[in-house]
């Protein structure tokens, strides 16, 4: 019987541990640029996916190069952006420990996409999703209004 050499070469690439199943569907926004005031509100960032890669031929127009003005093939990644929907609105405060979140501007009305996604078993209870948040923060106080409340104080969004 033959044994296993003591140091061998790892197979495989490291840029690709863990190597599982992921844990969401969606992706997850990790980072964020620096938020700078004096500027005015504005999207901060987007999700895309990964949608595969493909070549393209282009003309380089680098002074200099030994490829100036020649076609070269490179390759280029194909990012999928779905269209996004906004629901709501959090407005921050300054406090000496940081952002908090000071309310949440709900839109008037959800579409069931968006109501499926705040759930794991939709198909249980359909008609209690959201009944409550309709009914006590919609009914009584208008979303023109909540939007102002935080618009005169002075927050972040």
């Amino acid at each position: 019987m033959s044994h296993r050499k003591f140091s061998a070469p790892r197979h495989g690439s490291m840029g690709f541990v863990p190597k599982k199943r992921s844990q969401r569907h969606r992706g997850k926004v990790k980072g964020f640029p620096k938020d700078d005031p004096s500027k005015p509100v504005h999207l901060s960032c987007f999700l895309g996916y990964k949608a595969g890669m493909t070549h393209v031929v282009r003309e380089v127009d680098r002074a200099g190069s030994k490829v100036n003005k020649k076609e070269v093939v490179e390759a280029v990644t194909i990012i999928e952006t779905p269209p996004m929907i906004v629901v709501g609105v959090i407005g921050y405060i300054e406090t000496p420990r940081g952002l908090r979140a000071l309310n949440c501007v709900w839109a008037e009305h959800l579409g069931e996409d968006c109501r499926r996604r705040f759930y794991k078993n939709w198909c249980l209870f359909v008609s209690f999703f959201f009944f409550i948040f309709y009914f006590s923060v919609i009914s009584k106080v208008s979303v023109k209004s909540q939007f102002l409340v935080l618009l005169e104080l002075e927050f972040r969004l």
